[in-house]
């Protein structure tokens, strides 16, 4: 049966549009075709599939966009159910948040995106970059959101005003695939008979013992400590493996391995607990200080507390009740000390640190708090999630 998903995009002072047109193919001799705007139910009536490919190029010529042949429609792998009940419930809270902030923002069901799709909108993204004029930036943005449709009552308030914008909607976007890849990650697992979705990931997830959990509490600030409700041990298979790896070329010895906390917002938590803490060169962070392709960890929970998505947070703003913090086993033995901050900081990355393996920024006139740097992914693995409450 024949199906044609096509899409309009454009900023106007009305609002600009966000439509999608879709055609479907009911049998031999009729399909039928609807509109909906930003994510609405689409009302459908029917035409003879005679007039099919006259409303097709119809369509074609009022500038919309065919996007058919990036979607599919993918219900994921079968699991077995996680076993522990403490365990199960962290695992489908964590996804169904990040699920949620997809839902919020796209038209399509995350079901439909796939890497095709997450693949030309990472092209669209470094495109961004090279951008030389408001114009192209804004053109290149319409395209992404014509790959991947927006919940969008006025198009223009998600567009580049100026050129002082473009680094907050590269980051808006980079944050918003990050998370599309990351449940699609998961939809392309292939399980073996009787495997958790965590064992296909390669995961290994508890609940910290009373021990555990009184120790993690004792290291932890009076704010954090404050928020803290439980722990739990988690294992990657992958980043422990290249960590220990990392350890043996290095040379490292065992007092040069360090926990640190890294804070970040609830729907990137799938994403770091499956791939780790990941460097793209070509990322913008609005609040890199010491540049988008370096890793951040602290040795106080309550700078990374600032990041997560906890009520009241002071760098992210958070909104939520419930929150994550991460706890990663670090390895590094030869720092840069920083204790004043200069413009070439703002471009560090592993060729500039020249042999050394971490900026370690001291608090002062500078930060707050403490902040260590790292260049290289390989540095570090997790070793804790922690839950937070307010």
């Amino acid at each position: 049966m024949k199906f044609a998903n096509l899409i309009k995009v454009s900023a106007e002072k009305d609002g600009g549009h966000n439509v999608e047109y879709l055609m479907r193919q009911i049998d031999a001799y009729t399909f039928e075709f609807g509109i909906n705007r930003f994510g609405a139910a689409p009302v459908f009536s029917k035409r003879p599939m005679t007039l099919w490919e006259r409303t097709y190029q119809r369509k074609i010529g009022e500038g919309y966009a065919d996007r058919t042949p990036l979607l599919t429609e993918d219900t994921g792998p079968k699991y077995a159910e996680i076993k522990d009940v403490s365990v199960r419930a962290l695992w489908e809270d964590l996804t169904a948040v990040a699920r949620k902030v997809l839902d919020d923002t796209y038209s399509d069901r995350i079901e439909t995106f796939t890497a095709a799709v997450a693949a030309q909108a990472r092209t669209l993204i470094t495109t961004l970059h090279s951008a030389g004029t408001v114009e192209s930036f804004n053109d290149t943005l319409l395209s992404l959101f014509a790959v991947m449709p927006r919940k969008m009552q006025d198009v223009s308030t998600y567009l580049a005003a100026d050129r002082s914008d473009f680094p907050g909607i590269i980051e808006r976007e980079n944050d918003l695939l990050d998370v599309i890849e990351g449940q699609i990650r998961i939809r392309e697992t292939h399980p073996e008979p009787e495997q958790t979705i965590l064992d296909s990931l390669g995961l290994s997830i508890r609940p910290c013992t009373d021990a555990e959990n009184e120790s993690i509490r004792k290291h932890l600030r009076e704010k954090s400590r404050a928020v803290f409700r439980r722990g739990f041990r988690v294992k990657n298979k992958s980043t422990e493996e290249r960590f220990w790896n990392f350890v043996e070329d290095g040379g490292y010895e065992k007092e040069d391995i360090r926990f640190l906390y890294h804070g970040s917002k609830n729907e990137n938590m799938v994403g770091l607990l499956t791939e780790g803490p990941s460097i793209n060169p070509d990322a913008v962070r609005t609040a890199a200080m010491f540049g988008s392709a370096m890793i951040y960890t602290a040795d106080s929970s309550d700078k990374s507390l600032g990041y997560t998505s906890l009520r009241h947070s002071f760098w992210a703003h958070g909104t939520a009740d419930k929150a994550y913090m991460l706890v990663y086993k670090v390895v590094y033995n030869n720092q840069i000390d920083i204790y004043k901050w200069e413009k070439y900081l703002s471009t560090m990355c592993a060729e500039k640190m020249r042999g050394h393996d971490a900026l370690f920024c001291h608090k002062g006139k500078m930060l707050r708090n403490n902040e260590i740097v790292l260049p290289y992914e390989a540095q570090l693995t997790v070793q804790y999630l922690l839950e937070l409450a307010v």
